[in-house]
C-alpha cells in the first residue's frame, strides 16, 4: 500500500481552514508542497532544517520567539500556542514527519490581540517587571518519525517532551488530523467539548518504509493504536 501525498496535502489545508473558521487559530500558513526526484515534502513556509530545531534549542523561549518572528510555523492557536507539521515521502511511502505543539510561554487572551500581534504581546510580557508571574512552565510536545535514523536508542517513531533527548517510543507515525485532535482533546478539553466537527476529520493511515521492529518497545511507550477510532 502507498500514500496519496497530494490528497494528504489537501486534507491539511482543509483542516486549517476549519480550525480558523471556528476561531481556534489566530493565523495559519498553508503548507507548501515540494516534489523532486521521487521525494515529496509537505511542510510549513520558511522551513530551515538543521540542529537549531533540536537539542539544545528545544523548549527555549528564544526559539519560540524566533519561530513566530520568521513565520516558520503551520498555525498559531487562539492562545498563542504554535503548531508545526512536516511530512516527507519517497515513492509515496512516508519516510519522516515532525509534528510540534508548543504552548505560548505567556497566555495570550483574545483581548490582548487588540494591542498588537502575537510577537508584540510576547515582547510586552517578556519586558514587563512581572514577567515571572505571567510565564507558563509548559513543555513543547513533538512527535517525530524518521526511518533513516532509526536505531536502538532512536526509535523511528518517538515523542519528545521536556527536553530534546527524550525519545519515548511511539507505536506508529500519525497523520495531521489525529495529531490536531490529540492536541485539543488533551490540552484544551473544554474547547474540544464545545465543538462537534472533530469526527469529520479523517484519520489517514500512513504507509511507511521499513522502520525496523515497531511492535516491541523495550521501555515505556505511547500507543496511537488505542485511538484508532477516536
Amino acid at each position: 500500500m502507498r500514500n496519496n501525498p497530494k490528497r494528504f496535502f489537501q486534507s491539511i489545508q482543509n483542516t486549517l481552514d476549519l480550525l480558523t473558521e471556528n476561531g481556534l487559530t489566530i493565523f495559519h500558513n498553508y503548507p507548501i508542497y515540494q516534489e523532486r526526484s521521487g521525494e515529496i515534502n509537505i511542510t510549513w513556509p520558511n522551513h530551515v532544517p538543521g540542529r537549531h530545531n533540536c537539542e539544545p534549542s528545544f523548549g527555549k523561549i528564544a526559539q519560540y520567539r524566533g519561530i513566530v518572528e520568521t513565520g516558520a510555523y503551520t498555525c498559531l492557536l487562539f492562545d498563542g500556542a504554535m503548531v508545526r507539521a512536516a511530512y516527507s515521502f519517497e515513492d509515496d511511502l512516508l519516510v519522516s514527519h515532525s509534528l510540534l505543539w508548543w504552548p505560548s510561554p505567556f497566555l495570550i487572551e483574545a483581548s490582548d490581540l487588540e494591542l498588537g500581534g502575537v510577537l508584540d504581546i510576547f515582547d510586552l510580557y517578556a519586558d514587563s517587571n512581572g514577567w515571572h508571574e505571567q510565564i507558563q512552565m509548559r513543555s513543547p510536545v513533538r512527535f517525530d518519525f524518521d526511518v533513516k535514523n532509526a536505531a536502538d536508542d532512536h526509535p523511528a517513531s518517538h515523542l519528545h517532551m521536556q527536553n530534546g533527548k527524550c525519545r519515548l517510543f511511539v507505536d506508529s507515525p500519525v497523520c495531521f488530523n489525529r495529531f490536531i485532535k490529540f492536541v485539543f482533546r488533551n490540552f484544551y478539553p473544554d474547547t474540544y467539548m464545545q465543538h462537534f466537527f472533530w469526527g469529520d476529520l479523517e484519520n489517514y493511515r500512513l504507509h511507511f518504509s521499513n522502520a525496523g521492529d515497531q511492535s516491541t518497545p523495550k521501555y515505556e511507550y505511547f500507543a496511537w493504536g488505542a485511538l484508532a477510532n477516536a
